[in-house]
């Protein structure tokens, strides 16, 4: 059966608070299901992109197919690492077109991602994909995207030239910051199961084999 990969390296996945990047997070959870499709018997293909490209690989059988994404996968996320977010940007959407075209009906999809910029319209591409594929997304979180830590100070975040000051100190501050960070989750997976996807949600503050054990 032709297994397909999508990781996403976009920009906000470059993040990580505690244990690893959610970019790195999404690299082992690929390399795992890369490696347990080849020991199936199935055939292995990916999707990965980061800001500024993409990268395909066709399925195949053979290991040498695992060894090409996890090359990759390398490729992509140095790129990733030391980009400056200039050109021409490479969506989760575009690579959903993609998809369409490249998953031969009957294959097996992850989506790895953490769907930050889901869409009415991208959730209608997935459900397109759901016609003819099973598809199961990966969204991976960061814990300090659901709740502050409580500090006692000010943290000062910066993203290119962008700039925002966290108050860590303030209860209401983090309260409310908690409060529509858990919304803002619990609508996405709502939207992206709508798709007629399965969901397996990950963090980047525990290693894989960990959660997949709980």
């Amino acid at each position: 059966r032709p297994v397909f990969i999508l990781t996403d390296f976009s920009d906000s996945m470059i993040f990580g608070s505690q244990l690893l990047l959610k970019s790195v997070q999404a690299a082992h959870l690929s390399a795992l299901i890369a490696w347990s499709a080849i020991q199936r018997g199935d055939r292995v293909g990916g999707l990965v992109f980061n800001h500024n490209a993409h990268w395909e690989l066709k399925p195949a059988s053979r290991q040498s197919a695992v060894l090409k994404l996890f090359h990759n996968l390398q490729l992509a996320h140095q790129a990733a690492l030391e980009s400056k977010l200039d050109g021409e940007s490479q969506t989760l959407n575009d690579q959903l077109n993609r998809l369409v075209h490249l998953a031969k009906p009957g294959s097996l999809v992850y989506l790895i991602s953490d769907f930050h910029h889901l869409s009415e319209d991208m959730a209608k591409q997935l459900m397109l994909l759901t016609r003819h594929c099973e598809l199961i997304a990966c969204p991976i979180f960061d814990p300090m995207e659901l709740s502050l830590p409580n500090v006692g100070e000010q943290l000062t975040l910066k993203s290119g030239n962008r700039q925002a000051n966290l108050p860590l100190a303030n209860a209401k501050f983090r309260e409310s910051y908690a409060t529509k960070a858990n919304a803002q989750q619990t609508s996405l997976f709502q939207l992206l199961q709508k798709s007629g996807l399965a969901l397996m949600p990950f963090s980047a503050a525990q290693p894989i084999a960990q959660q997949l054990k709980g």
